[in-house]
């Protein structure tokens, strides 16, 4: 992922100059008026005016507490931002004033966007969710087996619908209670998940769901979707679909009642999310302001994955 960041930031209007740092250099130099190191400490990043982190998922904590402790004001780190519970309250403890987004890059979406409004709706309107269910799946990368240790396998994907069920849709209105989980790995990819089929009760007075989720990197089809099925309190059913990433650039949102009849579809292009989401990055390092942006505090939520489905990273 840091070579698509690099890319990004190599093009970005708010960038007057670029230093990229990494482990696999064997020696500090300059290329095309860009610096680059060997480590973070040769880089002296209490000059920097932000960072962006994109290191494996078990290193987040260690670099992150690096930066802050240097004087960094703004940080942008991927998914998630740190792996448990330990690690978030160690980097609350110290994070202060300094800035923090975290890379769910599906936010970006107009069709999240729209996806939110239609469940804001139905939530006014009475409706409750039952059930959502989510597909996640694609075809296990050729150069996957290179990954660093650490890597998180499919949770790579679970994390971002994990951050839009319970962050950005807003259903985090009940306690999660674990319910089930299978995982497999491959031990020739250093033992690291290619599927997960996971489930939850969201419990709370006013709500009692089950979330689905499978994710699978062995997949013989790429298929990204979410079905929501919600009832009000006189047993009207609303049935909401989304079909995300599809071969044709479009994502589609759709609505539906018990008949199958439809209420709404709406269909958007599935636009460069990573240039979006860098340009409101710096918008919120400027004013503060993260629209569609997660930041470091909606990591606990994450958190709260890892732990109840006993999910350990190496």
């Amino acid at each position: 992922m840091g070579q698509f960041i690099a890319r990004e930031l190599k093009k970005s209007e708010y960038v007057d100059s670029l230093s990229i740092c990494d482990i696999k250099f064997e020696s500090n130099y300059i290329d095309g008026g860009v610096e680059y190191f060997k480590s973070l400490t040769d880089a002296n990043v209490k000059n920097f005016d932000c960072v962006f982190v994109a290191t494996p998922a078990n290193t987040h904590c260690e670099v992150l507490e690096y930066l802050i402790n240097s004087g960094v004001k703004n940080i942008y780190v991927e998914k998630p931002a740190v792996i448990n519970a330990e690690e978030f309250d160690r980097i609350s403890a110290i994070k202060g004033d300094c800035k923090i987004a975290t890379g769910y890059i599906l936010r970006q979406s107009e069709s999240m966007s729209a996806l939110r409004k239609v469940m804001s709706e139905l939530y006014e309107e009475g409706f409750r969710l039952e059930v959502c269910s989510v597909t996640y799946q694609k075809f296990l990368p050729a150069s996957y087996e290179e990954r660093a240790k650490g890597d998180i396998g499919v949770f790579e994907e679970i994390v971002h619908v994990w951050d839009l069920i319970f962050n950005y849709f807003g259903l985090r209105r009940a306690d999660i209670v674990y319910h089930g989980s299978r995982l497999e790995e491959d031990e020739e990819k250093a033992g690291r998940t290619i599927f997960a089929d996971l489930s939850y009760l969201l419990e709370s007075a006013d709500c009692h769901a089950l979330v689905h989720i499978i994710s699978s990197f062995k997949a013989l089809s790429k298929k990204r979707e979410f079905q929501f099925f919600f009832k009000d309190t006189d047993g009207i059913r609303r049935n909401v679909f989304l079909s995300f990433d599809n071969a044709d650039n479009t994502d589609r949102v759709l609505v539906t009642d018990s008949q199958d009849k439809t209420i709404y579809r709406g269909e958007y292009p599935a636009l460069s999310k990573l240039e979006q989401q860098t340009r409101e990055v710096f918008k919120y390092f400027e004013s503060g302001n993260k629209k569609n942006l997660a930041l470091f505090e909606d990591t606990s939520t994450i958190n709260d994955l890892f732990e109840k489905a006993g999910v350990t990273i190496c």
